[in-house]
């Protein structure tokens, strides 16, 4: 088996913010998870968003302001990190400079995000044009990796399904097996 090396593609470059994503629906082509590392430039906030995905947030430099529909915020720093559960309907503020790495399962979609919209949001709607483009060029859907995710994880704990989901997702078992199945 080789490995696959994957070019990171930015998905977002707008004034304050710019996200490149080395794994995910985009980059990869693998709907199960996305990964990516997001750049503030400067002080400003994102819209509300309830997601369908689970988000692991690693911040490397500065911090940022998560608020929760309750109005409860949480600071998160450089070293730290937060779990951003599905469903969970939050708010990102920065303060000033910040470097994060936030890893969804599955991949973010400009369709499972559930971005509300709101005029003083840091992708503006010419950004959000270009990030559903570019999704939509790869006419894969995140559902789809969440159900094949979701069922493996209840069934192996989920580390174990995690990764299985992902890689059935990726096609990388079932290519794997399709092959041996045609074999004499």
């Amino acid at each position: 088996m080789s490995l696959k090396i994957v070019k990171p593609v930015p998905v977002v470059d707008a004034a304050d913010l710019t996200i490149t994503e080395y794994f995910g629906n985009v980059a990869s082509g693998t709907p199960a998870l996305s990964a990516c590392v997001a750049e503030v430039r400067r002080a400003c906030a994102e819209a509300f968003q309830a997601p369908e995905f689970d988000e692991f947030v690693l911040v490397l430099e500065g911090e940022v302001d998560l608020q929760v529909s309750s109005g409860e915020i949480t600071t998160v720093k450089a070293g730290e990190g937060v779990l951003l559960p599905r469903g969970l309907r939050v708010k990102w503020m920065w303060r000033g400079p910040c470097k994060y790495v936030p890893i969804c399962t599955p991949a973010f979609s400009p369709t499972n995000c559930h971005r509300e919209h709101e005029e003083s949001a840091a992708k503006d709607a010419e950004t959000m044009k270009r990030l559903h483009a570019l999704h939509e060029k790869t006419g894969a859907t995140a559902t789809a990796a969440s159900s094949v995710s979701v069922r493996y994880e209840l069934t192996l704990g989920f580390p174990a399904g995690l990764l299985l989901g992902t890689l059935l997702s990726a096609g990388l078992l079932l290519g794997r097996n399709a092959l041996r199945a045609r074999r004499p």
